[in-house]
């Protein structure tokens, strides 16, 4: 085989390792939600329970960069106020994604906003965010945390 042959094997061989990238890695992740916190509308602390279901679909590029990409809803939250009863209904989904330029394992935090709404007369709704913590492992799995739950806005 000539050089000029060679060069050119080894030229369409590299194009196309450099073109591949890896399978993606789809994680299905259920957080439990328990926590109480103060209305911010009343001063009532409210016990808010239920989960968040987070989707995340991770891929590596061929530049050994990591790309994830989720979906984030909000499943069955519901809440009690502690000394009214008042009933509260939680409603939230979004999508994000994130990139970084080394490959897995890597660490992100995001915040997440969730709806709450007081059922019944009294009607006001709730922003509270939370802080949710994503860690890809090298073989791209995904877990995820939700901590830091607070009450950011009131109408």
């Amino acid at each position: 085989m000539s050089c000029k042959h060679l060069r050119l094997l080894l030229g369409a061989a590299l194009a196309v390792s450099l073109s591949q990238a890896s399978a993606a890695v789809v994680t299905n992740t259920t957080v439990p939600i328990d926590a109480v916190i103060p209305n911010p509308c009343t001063g009532e602390e409210i016990h808010l329970t239920g989960s968040a279901r987070v989707v995340a679909t991770v891929t590596e590029d061929a530049g050994g960069g990591t790309h994830i990409k989720m979906h984030f809803n909000s499943q069955g939250v519901s809440g009690v106020g502690l000394t009214s009863g008042t009933r509260y209904r939680g409603i939230h989904q979004e999508n994000s994604s994130s990139n970084t330029r080394g490959a897995a394992p890597t660490v992100t935090t995001e915040r997440v906003n969730i709806k709450v709404v007081a059922q019944g007369a009294h009607g006001n709704w709730i922003i509270f965010s939370a802080l949710l913590h994503i860690t890809v492992n090298a073989n791209g799995t995904v877990t995820v945390s939700l901590g830091n739950i607070k009450a950011d806005e009131c109408s």
